[in-house]
């Protein structure tokens, strides 16, 4: 998925779980909780279409999984409003 905030430009980032009110994301990019961020991201492998989410940024931790890795922080995302689907 992409993510983009008004400070950082666009990034790349890993969905680790998501739910009907926020998303829990990887990246390689420190994030400052309560910016807004546009998540644009593909649900499947085969399906082409793109789907764009707005939320802002609620918590911001290093990954423990991954600390000198490509995914070294976590940030969980509220969405703005659910996605449609």
């Amino acid at each position: 998925m992409r993510i983009e905030t008004t400070k950082g430009g666009e990034q790349l980032a890993v969905s680790r779980n998501v739910s009907e009110t926020g998303l829990l994301i990887a990246t390689g990019t420190r994030l400052e909780v309560g910016a807004p961020i546009k998540i644009t991201y593909r649900e499947e492998r085969e399906d082409k279409e793109e789907h764009s989410v707005e939320g802002r940024i609620v918590r911001f931790d290093r990954n423990e999984d991954d600390p000198v890795g490509l995914w070294p922080y976590m940030v969980a995302v509220e969405f703005s409003k659910p996605p449609s689907e």
